[in-house]
């Protein structure tokens, strides 16, 4: 029997990009040919976002990318999810829902070499209050005892209605005093219409012309209006 030999011939193949190739071999003699495929995959380096803190009002939504790298990695597949669902879920394209308050950690995870970043989500506290004009005057008198001007003016508006305390114009008055002491400019209208009317002091026209021209000057609504008033009645203005 007659032996044969075969010999071999190698090629070696380089991976210079991600894609696919056929390699092929071509015998000298005869032509013969015979193919291989090459595919070739960029491995994922690591991951980040675009976002990595968020602050978001319950019932709110917003969203992070994932950003891969290489940039031109093979499997850019990532998978979302949440350290506390009762605070934000994550969708799985990076959509945000906040639920209630708290804080919750998204994290973004590749399937390629399972690289993770995350971004830290904070759902505020909702503050919900309803109106108690008697716990209004208590605060405004606490923060005028302090010397804070405003407050003087709101007190003023609170004794002028009677709302959260008994209503008093004498009281009205003197806190739209204070307040304009301190350059409120809408205690100087205030003033100006109590002056008008006589109510807590004595009706001085002549005052309350005064108190509306330094209002006006301060550009408060109605200081002109009631100015003309006067004019045209020919009350506390020449």
């Amino acid at each position: 029997m007659r032996h044969q030999r075969i010999f071999g011939a190698y090629g070696r193949i380089t991976a210079i990009a991600g894609g696919t190739a056929t390699i092929k071999v071509t015998t000298h003699d005869g032509g013969f040919s015979a193919s291989c495929s090459v595919t070739v995959t960029v491995p994922v380096t690591g991951v980040s976002l675009n976002k990595t803190s968020l602050d978001i009002s319950a019932g709110n939504t917003d969203s992070i990318a994932a950003i891969i790298s290489p940039e031109d990695a093979t499997n850019k597949v990532v998978s979302w999810s949440s350290s506390n669902t009762a605070v934000a879920t994550v969708d799985d394209t990076g959509n945000i829902t906040a639920i209630s308050s708290g804080i919750a950690v998204i994290t973004v995870t590749t399937h390629d070499g399972a690289f993770t970043a995350i971004c830290s989500v904070t759902v505020p506290i909702t503050w919900t209050a309803s109106y108690d004009s008697t716990v209004a005057s208590t605060w405004f008198e606490s923060a005028a005892y302090h010397k804070h001007v405003h407050s003087e003016y709101y007190l003023g508006k609170l004794s002028y209605t009677g709302e959260g305390v008994t209503q008093s114009y004498t009281e009205a008055a003197e806190h739209y005093e204070a307040a304009a002491k301190g350059k409120d400019k809408y205690a100087y209208y205030a003033i100006g219409k109590i002056c008008f009317d006589g109510k807590g002091v004595q009706q001085d026209y002549t005052q309350a012309a005064q108190w509306f021209s330094q209002a006006s000057k301060e550009n408060v609504p109605y200081a002109d209006y009631q100015l003309a008033r006067m004019c045209d009645k020919g009350l506390g203005v020449d």
